[in-house]
Protein backbone atom coordinates (compact mmCIF):
# COMPACT_ATOMS: atom_id res chain seq x y z
CA UNK A 1 0.00 0.00 0.00
CA UNK A 2 1.54 3.02 -0.91
CA UNK A 3 2.16 5.57 2.22
CA UNK A 4 0.20 8.58 1.89
CA UNK A 5 2.78 11.78 2.61
CA UNK A 6 2.16 14.07 5.56
CA UNK A 7 -0.12 16.75 5.52
CA UNK A 8 1.79 20.08 5.19
CA UNK A 9 0.78 22.89 7.77
CA UNK A 10 0.90 26.01 6.16
CA UNK A 11 1.52 28.75 8.47
CA UNK A 12 -0.90 31.16 8.69
CA UNK A 13 0.86 34.89 7.02
CA UNK A 14 0.21 37.10 9.68
CA UNK A 15 -0.38 41.02 8.37
CA UNK A 16 2.87 43.33 8.64
CA UNK A 17 2.06 46.12 11.24
CA UNK A 18 3.10 49.81 10.48
CA UNK A 19 3.37 51.95 13.08
CA UNK A 20 3.41 55.71 12.19
CA UNK A 21 6.04 57.58 13.80
CA UNK A 22 5.66 59.70 17.05
CA UNK A 23 3.96 62.91 16.72
CA UNK A 24 6.74 65.77 17.77
CA UNK A 25 5.67 69.11 19.16
CA UNK A 26 8.45 70.98 17.81
CA UNK A 27 7.81 73.54 19.62
CA UNK A 28 8.09 72.19 22.83
CA UNK A 29 11.38 70.89 21.74
CA UNK A 30 13.05 74.10 21.07
CA UNK A 31 11.72 75.22 23.85
CA UNK A 32 13.60 72.67 25.85
CA UNK A 33 17.17 73.15 23.98
CA UNK A 34 16.73 76.60 24.75
CA UNK A 35 15.80 75.99 28.07
CA UNK A 36 18.84 73.49 28.52
CA UNK A 37 21.34 75.67 26.53
CA UNK A 38 20.85 79.02 27.76
CA UNK A 39 18.02 79.70 30.40
CA UNK A 40 19.79 77.61 32.67
CA UNK A 41 22.69 78.78 32.01
CA UNK A 42 21.35 82.60 33.06
CA UNK A 43 19.53 81.14 36.00
CA UNK A 44 22.77 79.30 37.33
CA UNK A 45 23.87 80.70 40.57
CA UNK A 46 27.68 82.91 40.29
CA UNK A 47 30.44 81.55 41.97
CA UNK A 48 34.01 83.01 42.08
CA UNK A 49 37.02 81.37 42.94
CA UNK A 50 38.65 81.65 45.67
CA UNK A 51 42.86 82.47 47.02
CA UNK A 52 42.90 79.31 48.61
CA UNK A 53 41.41 77.39 45.64
CA UNK A 54 43.35 78.77 42.99
CA UNK A 55 46.72 78.41 44.98
CA UNK A 56 45.34 74.76 44.96
CA UNK A 57 44.77 74.36 41.52
CA UNK A 58 48.17 76.02 40.68
CA UNK A 59 50.01 73.70 42.75
CA UNK A 60 47.92 70.66 41.37
CA UNK A 61 48.53 71.76 37.73
CA UNK A 62 52.78 71.83 38.64
CA UNK A 63 52.90 68.41 40.30
CA UNK A 64 50.76 66.78 36.99
CA UNK A 65 53.33 68.50 34.78
CA UNK A 66 56.11 66.90 36.98
CA UNK A 67 54.41 63.58 36.82
CA UNK A 68 54.12 64.02 33.36
CA UNK A 69 57.52 65.09 32.48
CA UNK A 70 59.45 62.83 35.03
CA UNK A 71 57.64 59.56 32.85
CA UNK A 72 58.85 61.05 29.67
CA UNK A 73 62.35 62.15 30.64
CA UNK A 74 63.14 58.76 32.42
CA UNK A 75 62.00 56.57 29.07
CA UNK A 76 63.53 58.90 26.94
CA UNK A 77 66.81 58.29 29.38
CA UNK A 78 66.47 54.64 29.64
CA UNK A 79 66.10 54.55 25.48
CA UNK A 80 69.27 55.91 24.98
CA UNK A 81 71.67 53.81 27.17
CA UNK A 82 73.71 50.79 25.32
CA UNK A 83 72.01 48.31 27.82
CA UNK A 84 69.67 48.12 29.93
CA UNK A 85 70.09 49.30 33.33
CA UNK A 86 69.80 47.69 36.72
CA UNK A 87 66.86 48.06 39.14
CA UNK A 88 69.73 50.09 41.46
CA UNK A 89 70.40 52.43 38.16
CA UNK A 90 66.76 52.81 37.49
CA UNK A 91 66.51 53.94 41.06
CA UNK A 92 69.27 56.13 40.73
CA UNK A 93 68.44 57.60 37.47
CA UNK A 94 64.54 58.04 39.09
CA UNK A 95 65.99 60.38 41.76
CA UNK A 96 68.58 62.26 39.48
CA UNK A 97 65.23 63.34 37.66
CA UNK A 98 63.21 64.18 40.24
CA UNK A 99 65.96 66.40 42.11
CA UNK A 100 66.27 68.22 38.46
CA UNK A 101 62.31 68.77 38.30
CA UNK A 102 62.14 70.09 41.16
CA UNK A 103 63.67 73.73 40.26
CA UNK A 104 62.22 73.48 37.06
CA UNK A 105 59.39 76.30 36.85
CA UNK A 106 55.17 75.75 36.06
CA UNK A 107 55.81 78.14 32.64
CA UNK A 108 59.28 75.82 31.40
CA UNK A 109 57.13 72.47 32.02
CA UNK A 110 53.94 73.94 30.38
CA UNK A 111 56.34 74.94 27.51
CA UNK A 112 58.21 71.63 27.54
CA UNK A 113 55.00 69.52 27.14
CA UNK A 114 53.74 71.40 24.26
CA UNK A 115 50.91 73.86 26.25
CA UNK A 116 49.47 69.76 26.38
CA UNK A 117 48.06 68.69 29.77
CA UNK A 118 45.45 66.01 31.06
CA UNK A 119 42.77 68.40 32.30
CA UNK A 120 40.66 65.40 33.69
CA UNK A 121 43.53 64.07 35.90
CA UNK A 122 43.81 67.61 37.18
CA UNK A 123 39.63 67.81 38.00
CA UNK A 124 39.79 64.61 39.74
CA UNK A 125 43.11 65.64 41.78
CA UNK A 126 41.45 69.15 43.17
CA UNK A 127 40.44 68.01 46.79
CA UNK A 128 36.23 68.10 47.24
CA UNK A 129 36.12 68.05 50.91
CA UNK A 130 37.47 71.28 50.97
CA UNK A 131 36.38 72.69 54.18
CA UNK A 132 37.50 76.36 53.12
CA UNK A 133 35.16 76.58 50.28
CA UNK A 134 31.38 75.65 51.10
CA UNK A 135 28.84 75.03 48.36
CA UNK A 136 31.22 75.67 45.39
CA UNK A 137 29.60 73.37 42.38
CA UNK A 138 31.40 70.53 40.49
CA UNK A 139 34.68 71.73 39.50
CA UNK A 140 35.18 69.81 35.88
CA UNK A 141 38.44 70.10 33.57
CA UNK A 142 37.48 72.66 31.48
CA UNK A 143 36.66 75.02 34.90
CA UNK A 144 40.17 73.99 35.84
CA UNK A 145 41.69 75.05 32.20
CA UNK A 146 39.49 78.12 32.07
CA UNK A 147 40.61 79.48 35.49
CA UNK A 148 44.10 78.40 34.95
CA UNK A 149 44.20 80.12 31.41
CA UNK A 150 42.68 83.31 33.04
CA UNK A 151 44.57 83.63 36.59
CA UNK A 152 47.49 81.44 36.97
CA UNK A 153 49.22 81.43 33.23
CA UNK A 154 51.94 83.98 33.49
CA UNK A 155 52.44 83.85 29.47
CA UNK A 156 49.11 85.48 29.16
CA UNK A 157 49.14 88.80 28.56
CA UNK A 158 46.27 90.69 30.77
CA UNK A 159 47.37 93.84 30.18
CA UNK A 160 44.77 96.38 28.17
CA UNK A 161 44.82 96.47 24.38
CA UNK A 162 46.88 98.93 22.77
CA UNK A 163 45.81 101.10 19.96
CA UNK A 164 47.65 98.73 17.00
CA UNK A 165 46.29 95.46 18.79
CA UNK A 166 43.09 96.83 18.11
CA UNK A 167 43.94 97.56 14.28
CA UNK A 168 45.51 94.44 13.81
CA UNK A 169 42.78 92.58 15.39
CA UNK A 170 39.85 94.26 13.23
CA UNK A 171 41.98 93.75 10.31
CA UNK A 172 42.45 90.11 10.86
CA UNK A 173 38.48 89.66 11.82
CA UNK A 174 38.03 91.53 8.86
CA UNK A 175 39.47 88.96 6.48
CA UNK A 176 36.78 85.94 7.47
CA UNK A 177 38.36 84.56 10.72
CA UNK A 178 35.27 85.08 12.87
CA UNK A 179 34.35 81.79 13.56
CA UNK A 180 37.91 80.99 14.56
CA UNK A 181 39.28 82.77 17.43
CA UNK A 182 42.12 80.20 18.06
CA UNK A 183 43.67 81.55 14.95
CA UNK A 184 43.01 85.11 15.30
CA UNK A 185 44.72 84.90 18.72
CA UNK A 186 47.91 83.33 17.17
CA UNK A 187 47.74 85.73 14.36
CA UNK A 188 47.64 88.69 16.67
CA UNK A 189 50.20 86.91 19.39
CA UNK A 190 51.43 88.90 22.55
CA UNK A 191 50.21 86.62 24.55
CA UNK A 192 46.35 87.26 23.74
CA UNK A 193 44.49 84.13 24.06
CA UNK A 194 41.01 83.02 22.26
CA UNK A 195 38.60 84.33 25.00
CA UNK A 196 40.30 88.32 25.18
CA UNK A 197 40.68 88.37 21.17
CA UNK A 198 36.54 87.37 21.02
CA UNK A 199 35.40 90.04 24.20
CA UNK A 200 37.62 92.67 23.10
CA UNK A 201 36.33 92.66 19.44
CA UNK A 202 32.47 91.88 20.30
CA UNK A 203 32.74 94.55 23.06
CA UNK A 204 34.72 97.49 21.66
CA UNK A 205 35.91 97.09 17.86
CA UNK A 206 32.39 95.66 16.37
CA UNK A 207 30.22 98.28 15.29
CA UNK A 208 27.12 98.34 16.83
CA UNK A 209 24.05 97.16 14.73
CA UNK A 210 20.76 98.20 15.62
CA UNK A 211 17.95 96.36 15.33
CA UNK A 212 15.03 96.98 13.00
CA UNK A 213 12.00 96.21 14.83
CA UNK A 214 8.86 95.32 12.73
CA UNK A 215 5.46 94.82 13.96
CA UNK A 216 5.62 90.70 15.18
CA UNK A 217 9.56 91.46 16.72
CA UNK A 218 6.59 94.51 19.08
CA UNK A 219 4.00 91.60 19.31
CA UNK A 220 6.38 88.81 20.32
CA UNK A 221 8.14 91.23 22.76
CA UNK A 222 4.66 92.46 24.32
CA UNK A 223 3.58 88.56 24.82
CA UNK A 224 7.09 88.35 26.67
CA UNK A 225 6.82 90.58 28.90
CA UNK A 226 3.42 89.65 29.72
CA UNK A 227 4.62 86.04 30.53
CA UNK A 228 7.21 87.19 32.87
CA UNK A 229 6.00 90.14 34.06
CA UNK A 230 7.93 89.08 37.31
CA UNK A 231 10.94 88.96 35.87
CA UNK A 232 13.10 91.72 36.24
CA UNK A 233 16.44 90.67 34.17
CA UNK A 234 16.49 91.73 31.11
CA UNK A 235 19.52 89.56 29.98
CA UNK A 236 17.02 86.58 30.58
CA UNK A 237 14.40 88.49 28.69
CA UNK A 238 16.29 88.98 25.30
CA UNK A 239 17.81 85.14 25.83
CA UNK A 240 14.05 83.88 25.44
CA UNK A 241 13.53 86.74 22.56
CA UNK A 242 16.27 84.86 20.44
CA UNK A 243 19.01 86.46 18.65
CA UNK A 244 18.69 89.94 17.05
CA UNK A 245 18.19 92.75 20.06
CA UNK A 246 20.39 93.37 22.98
CA UNK A 247 19.01 93.99 26.25
CA UNK A 248 19.39 97.80 26.12
CA UNK A 249 17.34 97.37 22.55
CA UNK A 250 14.50 95.75 24.45
CA UNK A 251 14.08 96.96 27.66
CA UNK A 252 14.04 100.79 25.65
CA UNK A 253 11.42 98.89 22.83
CA UNK A 254 9.34 98.38 25.64
CA UNK A 255 8.74 101.78 26.59
CA UNK A 256 7.73 102.91 23.55
CA UNK A 257 4.21 103.45 22.51
CA UNK A 258 3.73 100.74 20.08
CA UNK A 259 4.64 97.68 22.47
CA UNK A 260 2.30 99.37 25.08
CA UNK A 261 -0.52 99.31 22.80
CA UNK A 262 -0.01 96.24 21.93
CA UNK A 263 0.51 94.79 25.71
CA UNK A 264 -2.99 96.81 26.39
CA UNK A 265 -4.88 95.22 23.78
CA UNK A 266 -3.48 91.93 24.29
CA UNK A 267 -4.58 92.67 27.95
CA UNK A 268 -8.55 93.83 27.01
CA UNK A 269 -8.37 90.86 24.85
CA UNK A 270 -7.38 88.15 27.97
CA UNK A 271 -9.82 90.02 30.06
CA UNK A 272 -13.05 89.79 27.37
CA UNK A 273 -12.05 86.07 27.15
CA UNK A 274 -11.90 85.75 30.86
CA UNK A 275 -15.33 87.06 31.11
CA UNK A 276 -16.81 84.81 28.17
CA UNK A 277 -15.30 82.36 30.20
CA UNK A 278 -16.81 83.19 33.06
CA UNK A 279 -20.66 83.52 31.87
CA UNK A 280 -20.25 80.22 30.21
CA UNK A 281 -19.03 78.30 32.97
CA UNK A 282 -22.09 80.27 35.26
CA UNK A 283 -24.59 78.95 32.43
CA UNK A 284 -23.55 75.43 32.78
CA UNK A 285 -23.83 75.24 36.17
CA UNK A 286 -27.24 76.51 36.32
CA UNK A 287 -28.21 74.03 33.71
CA UNK A 288 -26.55 71.29 36.07
CA UNK A 289 -28.56 72.05 38.53
CA UNK A 290 -31.51 71.87 36.78
CA UNK A 291 -31.04 68.72 35.35
CA UNK A 292 -30.25 67.44 38.80
CA UNK A 293 -33.16 68.76 40.02
CA UNK A 294 -35.57 66.99 37.46
CA UNK A 295 -33.70 64.09 37.62
CA UNK A 296 -34.53 63.53 41.15
CA UNK A 297 -37.85 64.76 40.53
CA UNK A 298 -38.52 61.69 38.40
CA UNK A 299 -36.69 59.01 40.45
CA UNK A 300 -38.87 60.07 43.24
CA UNK A 301 -42.27 60.26 40.96
CA UNK A 302 -41.02 56.69 39.55
CA UNK A 303 -40.20 55.02 42.65
CA UNK A 304 -43.93 56.28 44.53
CA UNK A 305 -45.45 54.83 41.44
CA UNK A 306 -43.82 51.53 41.63
CA UNK A 307 -45.01 52.11 45.48
CA UNK A 308 -48.64 52.60 44.77
CA UNK A 309 -48.36 49.63 41.58
CA UNK A 310 -47.19 46.94 44.22
CA UNK A 311 -49.95 48.03 46.87
CA UNK A 312 -52.64 47.51 44.49
CA UNK A 313 -51.43 43.88 43.04
CA UNK A 314 -51.45 43.15 47.36
CA UNK A 315 -54.62 44.04 47.19
CA UNK A 316 -55.90 42.39 44.43
CA UNK A 317 -54.30 39.13 45.78
CA UNK A 318 -55.86 39.34 49.20
CA UNK A 319 -59.36 40.16 47.87
CA UNK A 320 -59.40 36.62 45.72
CA UNK A 321 -58.60 34.38 48.80
CA UNK A 322 -60.87 31.96 49.88
CA UNK A 323 -61.71 32.71 53.19
CA UNK A 324 -62.67 29.16 55.05
CA UNK A 325 -65.92 28.52 56.68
Amino acid sequence: AAVAAPATTVAPQHQQLSFSPALVNRHSRERRILNGRVLRTLRARRWSWPSCLTQQLGDVVLAQLQEDTLRQRFYDRRAKLLQPPSEKGEQRLFVELCLELRSVQLEQLMAENGDILDWLCVAEKMDPNNNDVKGRPHLGAANCKIHYEHKINQAVNRSDFSADEDRILGAIVELGDTFNWDSVARKLGGGRTAWQCFARYHGHLQRPRQWQWSTDDDARLAHLCQHMSQCHDWELMKARFGDGPTAAECLSRRKTDACEQLGKAKTRNRKSRKAVLTAALDLISKDYRRNTTASRLQRHTQKACSTAAAIEFMNNKVSKLVVPS
